[in-house]
């Protein structure tokens, strides 16, 4: 039966009291009274001087409420409850003189302790002091919600993750043993905030305050933040990743989920694997590195191969040139003197041997110049670095030349610094090579002009020394040749030349680390300017 029933039967419940008659209407109320399922019982309530109730009289009950307590009605009617229950549940007077005292209706679920039963229990107010109060057994469902709830707990217990239900002002409702595990802690904590257990732990507050702030934003935007909390436990660094979660149920707020997992292995994982990462693309790129320098180098070698084979067409070339005048020279000569020797004067003899010598030390020359190349090219130019004068070294090379190309033009020697009498830290095989050849060069290509300058100079670090011819010049387009051997310039094929003798200077001064530049104009001469590193 409905609340709305036990209502409808207030009076008839009082009027049951006040029977002076069997009347039949009467009989057909109590029928209906004691054929109800619910366990109905009315109450007188007792209170003390200070009008607190401390027991109250059965004044009525219905079968199925005798048969729960297992007595008669006559056992059961006009009798104090304390007189016939041992177990008293503390809420009932308080509850059922709350209904005596303001008329509300009330429903609640209690535990009988001494029938191990669970019911449902509504109280309503018949009279001054009266209480209604009906009783249904919801022992099954609720021993099953028991059991749910414990099987719940269980999960949510041994989850291997911190999980934690909030209400909507962010207080503990649930706090699983893998978030706290102290026991006693735990409890505590239900009801509480983060702001309490801060306080309890002596903890700093902004922890708390983080969380709130997490919190709100999930109550205002109704969806869930994720984060990591980042410590240190034990010198190794702990990451828990966290969430809140709201569930929000028919659009009605019910609560907020909290849960955090360790993900240090994880963490660590990626850190390593990230440092394999970063090893592997390492290796690639060296490897890569390696690749194209293996390139480059097959690239030069592959070039340096080429610019050989070249190299040696043109010294074939050259070879075959330089070397068949000087022989046809020394053929003729010869056999001049053997056909013509008994009619020839002395003197005709001794000028035919002379261009044989002078034929023979020119090809042993362009020899000594092929040999100083390719050993240049092999490294195999030693250094041996003496003081050598300056002056005395220079003078004893332009005699040398001057004398070499028949006094054919003037060498000037101009020493505005006096530096005649100083000395330079020079290998003095490589310094003959490098100003021989340059003087050389500066009389052999100036055919009409018949003067060189050989200036002296200084500056911080070098010893300056400058050839300057006034001859045909060297084209700009030719500046990046001019030191490769067998190079020739394109207004010189008239000039007897190997296109040797500027490759062996550049070779030179490479090796004692010097420098070399050169200024050039077509028909207006040519400076080349050498630098000495000074010790």
């Amino acid at each position: 039966m409905s609340k709305l029933s036990y209502k409808e039967l207030e009076k008839e419940l009082i009027a049951l009291k006040s029977i002076h008659n069997g009347s039949s209407k009467n009989k057909e109320y109590k029928t209906i009274f004691d054929s109800m399922p619910e366990m109905v019982e009315v109450i007188e309530l007792i209170y003390n001087t200070n009008d607190e109730p401390i027991d109250f009289y059965i004044r009525e009950v219905n079968l199925s409420f005798a048969k729960l307590l297992g007595k008669t009605r006559a056992q059961l009617i006009d009798k104090k409850v304390s007189s016939v229950v041992s177990i008293i549940e503390d809420n009932w007077f308080t509850y059922f003189a709350s209904v005596d005292k303001t008329g509300e209706t009330i429903s609640f679920n209690n535990y009988g302790a001494e029938f191990d039963k669970h019911y449902f229990v509504t109280a309503w107010k018949i009279s001054k002091d009266r209480v209604g109060i009906s009783f249904t057994d919801v022992t099954k469902s609720e021993k099953a919600k028991i059991r749910d709830q414990k099987f719940n707990k269980t999960i949510l217990d041994n989850i291997p993750a911190d999980i934690a239900v909030f209400d909507k002002n962010h207080n503990y409702l649930y706090i699983n043993p893998k978030a706290i595990r102290d026991d006693e802690t735990r409890k505590w904590l239900v009801g509480k905030t983060d702001f309490d257990y801060c306080n309890l732990k002596g903890l700093d507050t902004s922890f708390a305050q983080g969380r709130r702030d997490i919190f709100n934003k999930v109550i205002k935007t109704k969806k869930q933040i994720e984060w990591v909390d980042t410590y240190q436990k034990e010198g190794k660094d702990v990451y828990i990743m966290r969430k809140f979660y709201p569930v929000i149920i028919d659009d009605i707020f019910q609560f907020v989920i909290g849960y955090g997992i360790d993900i240090s292995e994880l963490k660590i994982a990626k850190k390593k694997l990230k440092g394999l990462n970063n090893k592997l693309e390492q290796k690639v790129k060296e490897r890569t590195v390696e690749l194209i320098n293996s390139e480059h180098k097959l690239r030069v070698s592959l070039s340096k191969e080429i610019e050989l084979n070249d190299l040696k067409s043109k010294f074939i070339s050259t070879a075959s040139h330089e070397f068949r005048t000087p022989l046809s020279v020394i053929t003729f000569a010869a056999g001049a003197i053997k056909k013509y020797r008994s009619k020839m004067a002395p003197m005709m003899i001794e000028k035919k041997l002379a261009k044989i010598e002078d034929q023979a030390m020119h090809m042993t020359a362009l020899l000594e110049d092929i040999l100083i190349v390719g050993q240049a090219d092999a490294g195999k130019i030693s250094n041996k670095p003496v003081f050598v004068n300056l002056g005395y070294f220079i003078l004893e090379v332009i005699e040398e030349v001057y004398s070499s190309s028949q006094k054919s033009h003037e060498i000037a020697l101009i020493d505005k610094e006096k530096l005649k009498s100083s000395a330079i830290f020079i290998d003095e095989k490589l310094a003959r090579n490098i100003f021989t050849n340059l003087i050389s060069n500066a009389v052999k290509f100036s055919p009409d002009a018949k003067k060189v300058i050989v200036e002296l100079s200084s500056e911080e670090n070098y010893t300056v020394i400058s050839i300057t011819d006034f001859g045909i010049g060297i084209p700009k387009s030719e500046f990046k040749n001019i030191f490769i051997p067998f190079r020739r310039g394109n207004n010189v094929d008239l000039i007897q030349g190997t296109g040797l003798g500027l490759s062996i200077v550049k070779g030179a001064i490479d090796i004692i680390a010097g420098k070399i530049t050169v200024h050039s104009s077509i028909g207006n001469g040519t400076t080349f300017i050498v630098k000495i590193p000074k010790i």
